[in-house]
Formats: structure tokens, sequence, C-alpha cells
């Protein structure tokens, strides 16, 4: 079910991101889908002059540390309809988000569904009417996702020099058990912030073979560049987490990269092509070595994490 391993997604990409904030000092987090999160969440008034749209509009919004929505920009969703879910984004409330017990802020996308005025139902508490819903399955951009998403908790649990960031992100999946949504057959992911490195590695294992089982299906191709784009990723976040300048591994990546995309399969997301390409780019026009050239790559590479889980492709 795509609500079942997208919920997994987001929350392990929701400790990512928290983490990397933690090694840059930063107070702001990144927190996925925050619909879920929301205490209060009204619901948009439709537009009259949107008699004939419908369909999904994503929100980026800001929250601030007192859990108040400050700021609140459509990602995607019918034109007529976006200004109605930015204004209801910015009446939301949320619980304040602590890390390491002092309150931080946090970006994020609110998703609502408009369905035809008589009979329109919008996402409340993140809760989604499933006949609201086109599938419920993943489609070519969530398969890279979840790709990259396991091949980096597996460098992650390998690496000991990463044991304390590793410990935080693990624990994100701990905190999730709570969450009533979450899957019951993944309960057996609570063990990973107290388990050895050993065991820690049979629970990725296990947790990307029902992945791959329940939700790749004919797309192996996308699950395959999913874990290169995972290399990708971690190299750049075990970079900044330690304080690496060395680029040779990004490098290796990104040239075997540079073949996938040149004529990717239908389906692959064209965002995420034009950024690769663009940080291609970069890494082949300048000094490979440069330590300035390894952070405007590092940052560039972070950007990727939007294209996959914040906005739709089209």
């Amino acid at each position: 079910m795509k609500k079942r391993l997208f919920l997994l997604v987001a929350v392990i990409f929701f400790g990512f991101s928290t983490g990397l904030t933690q090694t840059q000092n930063d107070k702001k987090i990144f927190g996925g889908v925050v619909n879920g999160k929301a205490i209060d969440l009204p619901k948009p008034e439709f537009p009259a002059e949107a008699i004939n749209a419908a369909g999904e509009v994503k929100v980026q919004v800001l929250i601030d540390e007192q859990g108040n929505v400050v700021s609140a920009k459509a990602l995607s969703g019918h034109p007529l309809l976006q200004q109605a879910a930015e204004q209801a984004a910015m009446k939301a409330k949320f619980k304040p988000t602590l890390l390491e017990g002092n309150p931080v802020k946090v970006s994020g996308t609110i998703t609502y569904i408009f369905n035809e005025p008589k009979t329109r139902e919008i996402i409340e508490n993140g809760k989604i009417d499933p006949s609201a819903t086109e599938t419920d399955e993943f489609d070519e951009t969530d398969i890279i996702g979840g790709g990259a998403v396991f091949r980096m908790l597996a460098k992650f649990n390998s690496d000991d020099r990463l044991l304390p960031l590793t410990n935080t992100l693990f624990g994100f999946i701990t905190n999730a058990m709570k969450d009533d949504d979450f899957p019951k057959e993944l309960e057996f992911a609570k063990e990973l912030p107290t388990a050895n490195k050993e065991r820690r590695a049979e629970i990725i294992a296990l947790m990307n073979s029902i992945f791959q089982e329940k939700d790749v299906g004919d797309k192996k191709w996308f699950y395959s560049f999913g874990q290169d784009l995972g290399d990708l990723v971690f190299e750049s976040l075990k970079r900044t987490a330690l304080g690496e300048t060395d680029n040779s591994q990004t490098r290796i990546v990104l040239s075997k990269i540079r073949d996938q995309i040149i004529v990717p399969p239908a389906g692959f997301p064209e965002k995420l092509r034009s950024q690769l390409k663009e940080i291609i780019q970069l890494s082949e026009n300048r000094n490979p070595d440069s330590p300035a050239l390894t952070r405007e790559i590092d940052q560039k590479v972070m950007t990727l994490l939007d294209l996959i889980f914040d906005e739709d492709e089209e």
C-alpha cells in the first residue's frame, strides 16, 4: 500500500534531514508531509470560480518555534485552487517541534485534495479518503526515493564514524511507531535504536525486501537508479557530518548516473534529471578537488531530496 511505505520513507527522510541539520547547527528542520502533525488543520474554502477544478494541491509551509505557519506557497495543483490551499495552510496550527529539547522551525508540505464541490473530500489530520485517491501504487519517483532511502540506511549503519548520527536517525523510526497509521508489519523496526550493528543490518535488509516485494513491481530500473542516487546523497551527508572534502566517490557515482540519464525510461522525473545534469556539469567544468566546488555540489545534492519527496512530477 502506497500510504504504508510512503509513511516509512517520509519518517526516514525526516530523520536524515534533521540529523544533517544537527551537524550544520541550523535551527530549521525538514518535516516532510506534515498533515498528520497538525493539531488544527482547517479545510480550504472551495473557490466559487473553480467550479470545474479538482485534484491535489501541495503547499510548502514554514512552521515557527510556536507551531504557527509563517509562510505558505503552493508547489503544485490547479491554479484556481492554489490560493485557497495557501490561505487554509496559513491557519493551520502545529505542536512545537523540539530538537535536543529546544523548539525549532520546521519546513514541510501540507497536502489538500479537492473533489467536485458537492462531493469534495479534503485531507484531515493526515487521513485520506480512499475514494479521493487515484491509486495506492508507487510511481517511478516513489520507487527512486525508496531505493535511495534503503541504500543510505545501509551505508549509515556500515560507517562507525557516523554512529551518533545513525542513532538519531533510527530513533525517529521508533518515534513513528506511536502513530496509529504506522504499518504493523514493520513494527520490528522499533529495534533499530538499540540493536547492534549486525542486527540493524538484518532489519534494514528485511525492510528493503518488503519494499521490493510489495511496491517495486516492474519498476526495477527505477529502484536500481534510486540505489545509485542514495550513494550520491550519502556521500554528501557523510562529508557534511564529518567535515571532509574528498569527493572522489561522488565523482564515480556521478559518472554512473550521467550514463543512466542520457536516455532514461519513460516516467523518469524530468525535474530530477535536469538537476542531476546541472550537478554533473558543475563537477566536470571546474577543479574537481576544490573544497569550494565540493561544498557547492553537496548543497545542490541536498535539493534532490525536495524533488523526490516534495513535488509532483506531471
